[in-house]
């Protein structure tokens, strides 16, 4: 888990979004992310980085490295300034997400929901010129695939989940260059 969050949060801190720039002349926001230890006592809102658990298998949590705190997605109000924003993506259990709210009463209200954005091969390259790259082989750059996480065979209802997928997928007649099923196979 270290890792992977670890890995993360290098990778967004490259984002000039998530660059915290200290002249005072500059006018361009930026986000700062804000563990789950600190967020107690703290007061507006707060950009998180975390993984999306369930601990007593009702209720989702934000946990990352300092600790965890219930999740609680708020709708706003028409006339409140913010909006409630889910971004869209498959999410489960065990992803990294970023998460934007307040914290009431010991429970995270998240406000705005997302996948932390994604770096380029040319980004990524540029901030590791030493970095070897062994093959250029592989799919185009135009190439989609699907990854899933928790899929569990032995269970009917991941079975026919699976089946209205991959249906889902030939009606539309679009067809993934990958399919990628992570799960527990017994």
């Amino acid at each position: 888990m270290r890792e992977r969050l670890e890995a993360v949060h290098r990778r967004l801190l490259r984002d000039p979004l998530f660059q915290i720039n200290q002249s005072f002349l500059n006018t361009t926001e930026s986000i700062k992310l804000t563990t789950i230890e600190e967020l107690v006592g703290s007061q507006g809102s707060q950009s998180v980085l975390a993984f999306l658990s369930k601990i007593d298998d009702e209720s989702l949590y934000l946990e990352d490295l300092s600790g965890y705190v219930k999740l609680k997605i708020i709708k706003n109000a028409p006339n409140e300034e913010e909006n409630t924003a889910i971004m869209p993506a498959i999410y489960s259990e065990g992803m990294a997400i970023l998460a934007q709210g307040k914290m009431k009463g010991g429970i995270f209200e998240a406000s705005l929901i997302g996948t932390p954005k994604v770096e380029t091969r040319e980004s990524f390259l540029s901030s590791f010129p030493s970095f070897e790259v062994k093959s250029k082989h592989g799919l185009p750059a135009s190439a989609n695939m699907v990854m899933i996480s928790d899929v569990w065979l032995d269970r009917s209802t991941v079975l026919q989940k699976l089946r209205t997928l991959f249906e889902g997928y030939c009606k539309n007649r679009f067809l993934p260059e990958l399919f990628v099923l992570m799960g527990n196979f017994h």
